[in-house]
Order: structure tokens, then C-alpha cells, then sequence
């Protein structure tokens, strides 16, 4: 299961965000829906915001799709909640822990496990070097209390160029390696993103590489590319990639 998280993680990245605040979108510039197209199928994933500029939710407009309702302490992200369609009660929740210096500490991430209530299940702490930027996050799960795996981050700028991936044992199971364009990160500040370091970089990802020490990767594309549009604003608005399931996004903003 910890190879496929991995993979999982690897894969679902199209473009990404330097620091571990959680930086928004600049005034007047905010993303309001992300058109995704499959050869098969295509849906809407919509922003809403509340009277005060604040993202509040994220809604899925698949008839599976889920909702995310997002909440704020002090003007910081506290947790957001995860609903299945029409559905009242979450299925899952994120709660954000912060340090002295307003950096991200640690994540919760509770889930209904075959039961009525959400339960701790997984738990992500983040380390910083000491110019502040994110240099490991390490996970476990809460019910045993051992790391099951730890990631190792490598700055160039404000941006990671590559990251190794660890077991819990401190094994060198994988590495990636990333490059990146020179324009807005359309993901940075994105609460529903925030577990995911890659999406806390100043730019976007354009190719991914990778070694596997494993030999249990198998990624359909080497290296993974992605293809990018942009408005006058430097945000994309298209984003193309190359992967075994090639996907188009459609990005709006106001």
C-alpha cells in the first residue's frame, strides 16, 4: 500500500507551489473552476469563495464527485471537510497544525473507517531547515505510531527539484527529479492541496524523472511531461499532459 500511495501522489501531480504557508492567489486574481477532460469523460471542479475573499469550498461536479468545505481560524487555514455528493455528514477531514513561526507543523487526516464516526488515521509532520523551507515530511499511522515512510525535500529557489522518497527504516526506495516553468503556480494556496509539498512551489511542474531502487514503479510515460498555456497574468489556463491517461485542464479565473 505504501508503493501505491507513492505512485498515487506521483502521478495525480500536474503543476505545483516555495513556502509552507499558506499563500493565496494575489489580490483580484482568483481560480473559480478547472474544467477536466479524459478521452472519456469530462467534469467541472468548482471554486466558491466567501463575502471575504477566502476560498470556503471546493465542489466536484461528477455524480460521485465529493465536496470540500473549508474553514478558517485568524484568517489561517484550521481544516477542511470532505462530503460525498448531498451528503451532510464528512467522509473525511484535514485539520492543520502550525508552528511558532506560522509554518505548517502537521496534518491530521481522519477518515470514516467502517464506522459512524471520523477517526484519526494518518498523521504528516513536516521538518524545516534553518532558512524555513521544508526539508522532510514524515507519515505514519496514527494507530500504530511507527513512521510508515518519510520524504526528503531538495531546493533549488523556491522551487523542489527533487525529492527521495523513504521507508520508514530510512531506506532509499525512490527519487524524483523535477523542472519547472517560470510562471504562477495555479495550485499554490490551494487548501485542498496543502498535504502535498509539491504544491507549496513558486512555479509549475513541466517534467518529471525519476529513479526506482525497487523496481516496482512501472510509470507510463519517462519522462512525464507537462504542457502549459498562459494568460497575460502568467497563470495557466490549459494544461496538457502525456501520461497513460492523458488529461486536458481547463482553468477560469476572475
Amino acid at each position: 500500500m505504501r508503493y501505491l500511495t507513492i505512485i498515487a501522489l506521483v502521478i495525480c501531480m500536474c503543476a505545483c507551489s516555495k513556502n509552507n504557508k499558506e499563500d493565496e492567489l494575489p489580490s483580484g486574481v482568483r481560480l473559480v473552476s478547472i474544467e477536466y477532460i479524459d478521452p472519456n469523460q469530462s467534469w467541472m471542479e468548482n471554486y466558491s469563495y466567501s463575502t471575504n475573499g477566502a476560498l470556503s469550498v471546493v465542489e466536484d461536479s461528477r455524480p460521485t464527485g465529493r465536496r470540500h468545505e473549508i474553514d478558517y481560524q485568524n484568517s489561517k487555514l484550521r481544516e477542511y471537510n470532505i462530503y460525498e455528493k448531498d451528503e451532510r455528514a464528512p467522509v473525511f477531514r484535514d485539520s492543520i497544525l502550525y508552528d511558532d513561526n506560522g509554518s505548517i507543523k502537521a496534518i491530521h487526516k481522519f477518515s470514516i473507517n467502517s464506522g459512524a464516526d471520523l477517526a484519526l488515521q494518518w498523521i504528516f509532520e513536516y521538518e524545516y531547515d534553518n532558512e524555513n523551507k521544508l526539508a522532510k515530511k514524515v507519515s505514519y499511522l496514527a494507530r500504530s505510531q511507527k513512521y510508515s515512510s518519510m520524504e526528503n525535500y531538495f531546493w533549488n529557489g523556491g522551487n523542489i527539484e527533487r525529492v527521495e522518497y523513504r521507508s520508514g527504516k530510512d531506506e532509499l526506495l525512490y527519487e524524483f527529479f523535477y523542472k519547472y516553468d517560470d510562471k504562477i503556480n495555479y495550485k499554490k494556496g490551494i487548501p485542498i492541496h496543502i498535504s502535498d509539498p509539491l504544491s507549496w512551489t513558486n512555479n509549475n511542474i513541466t517534467e518529471m524523472r525519476y529513479k526506482d531502487y525497487l523496481g516496482y514503479l512501472d510509470l507510463a510515460c519517462g519522462p512525464c511531461i507537462t504542457e502549459y498555456n498562459y494568460n497575460k497574468d502568467n497563470y495557466p489556463i490549459l494544461v496538457k499532459t502525456n501520461w497513460e491517461r492523458k488529461r486536458t485542464l481547463v482553468l477560469s479565473y476572475e
